[in-house]
């Protein structure tokens, strides 16, 4: 039995939404990226950014998740088990899903009632198939519609897409988390 493990911080912090959120995303991570160079504070910070919605939610969009299934089925394995929590704590996620083919690239959804809620994704890219199995999937998603990727912790943002801008982005991802 496959199963899979996400840190309870890392919900939506690399995240799949609908391309009509792009102009309130990057204005977000603008403000973002000010909050933090106001707030720093030795190690840490002082404050803590709450993100707002976006405007137009994935949910809306009414893509089943036997529909996401079928667009990634080709290039992720379905988990399972998903497991989320902190440090030794773990529970049991009945609402999300998790494909990968193994812990580097990981595509996690929320269901709610058959519908895709959330979709945020694990993208420690340690080798170069990585960046080629984390296109690949990009490339299946757009058959379902226009999307845009948004890594809050780098603050970058694309429309899927935008392939060479991602593989540019997945390539630095790799010179942080190469073996």
């Amino acid at each position: 039995m496959r199963s899979i493990y996400f840190y309870e911080d890392d919900f939506q912090q690399i995240e799949i939404v609908p391309q009509e959120n792009e102009t309130h995303c990057i204005n977000q991570a603008k403000d973002i990226d000010s909050f933090a160079d106001e707030h720093r504070s030795g190690e840490g910070y002082s404050e803590i950014f709450l993100r707002s919605k976006n405007t137009v939610d994935t949910y809306d969009k009414g893509i089943t998740i036997s529909a996401l299934e079928s667009c990634i089925s080709e290039v992720l394995f379905k988990y399972d088990e998903v497991y989320t929590g902190y440090s030794s704590y773990h529970e049991l996620c009945n609402s999300i899903t998790a494909y990968g083919n193994d812990e580097n690239v990981v595509l996690f959804c929320q269901t709610k009632d058959g519908i895709v809620e959330y979709i945020w994704l694990t993208l420690d890219i340690a080798k170069e198939n990585d960046i080629v199995i984390a296109l690949n999937m990009f490339k299946s998603i757009n058959n379902l519609g226009s999307f845009i990727l948004v890594d809050w912790n780098w603050s970058f943002i694309a429309n899927l897409s935008h392939t060479e801008d991602i593989k540019s982005y997945l390539k630095n991802r790799l010179e942080k988390f190469k073996d």
